[in-house]
């Protein structure tokens, strides 16, 4: 049974019952390489979900390249999430462009759409066992770059520690890697396809906000470069978060945003969370306007 939604008031206790189903079908699935080989290394989690509903109704681990789901008897869509640093990705991964953005009018329509290109649909009967197997991709391909300090490119982030990493498309897959301190340079293994790239620093320093230009469309073995420069956060914006009664709020997220300035920033969000005793935030930011 779908999630349900409830309206609580103040002192108000409210029922929410629930049936549940039987659960008397299985998926079988296997993940395989492009050759056929069953990936008898490979852990991760499988899912099943329904209709033009994004979010999975059932999900099993994936352990040594096999998982099991048991079901009601219906139509679902299968799929699996595999961790970072997996080496592999789901075959046909790969977001859909702005121009079908376009055409869908819900962020759970967009993630329908990313999530349809690696899924198997699967029609189960009451005590059925369907086999299924999942093809993946080796990520043979490499995105690769340097952090600068200035626009201009030509002055390493030296020092500066965080991740990069790539998705590829919304509830799809997702790969990263360390930022080198030493040389401030990264190397990102991922599948051919299309990946949108970002990246989260360790310092309070700088914003963590990819370029404008952070879509890489990439070929099986090819090795694509995107350097970043990362903006300076050298002013703050500081404050209290208080109760309606004037007591300290603490732990609650404050944030700061910019829009987008045409050939000079793009947009930012950042934000830091209220602390005890006083609920006080720092938000580090670039000089202008929020």
């Amino acid at each position: 049974q779908a999630p349900r939604s409830v309206a609580v008031g103040d002192n108000q206790t409210v029922s929410a019952d629930f049936v549940l189903q039987d659960a008397a079908a299985t998926v079988a699935g296997t993940l395989r390489d492009q050759n056929g080989n069953v990936l008898t290394t490979m852990n991760g989690w499988a899912y099943a979900r329904q209709g033009a509903n994004p979010q999975p109704l059932v999900g099993a681990p994936v352990q040594n390249g096999a998982f099991s789901l048991n079901l009601p008897s219906g139509s679902y869509y299968i799929g699996v999430n595999l961790p970072p640093g997996s080496g592999y990705t789901p075959q046909g991964e790969q977001s859909i462009g702005p121009l079908a953005l376009l055409e869908l009018n819900s962020s759970a329509a967009v993630a329908v759409a990313d999530k349809s290109r690696t899924e198997q649909q699967v029609f189960l009967a009451t005590g059925a066992t369907i086999p299924i197997t999942i093809t993946l991709i080796r990520n043979d391909a490499y995105i690769a770059g340097t952090f600068y300090t200035d626009i201009s490119k030509t002055i390493p982030a030296l020092g500066v520690t965080g991740r990069v990493f790539a998705t590829s498309g919304v509830g799809g897959a997702w790969t990263e890697t360390s930022l080198n301190p030493a040389t401030a340079a990264y190397s990102l293994p991922v599948a051919p396809g299309t990946w949108n790239l970002g990246y989260w620093l360790d310092s309070d320093d700088y914003i963590n906000h990819p370029t404008l230009e952070s879509r890489v469309t990439i070929s099986s073995a090819q090795v694509f470069t995107m350097n970043f420069s990362i903006v300076a956060a050298d002013a703050r914006i500081r404050g209290t978060i208080l109760r309606p009664d004037s007591t300290a709020f603490n732990n609650v997220w404050a944030w700061a945003h910019r829009e987008r300035i045409a050939d000079a920033s793009a947009r930012i969000d950042t934000g830091a969370q209220s602390r005890p005793p006083s609920a006080a935030f720092e938000i580090s930011v670039p000089d202008g306007t929020y």
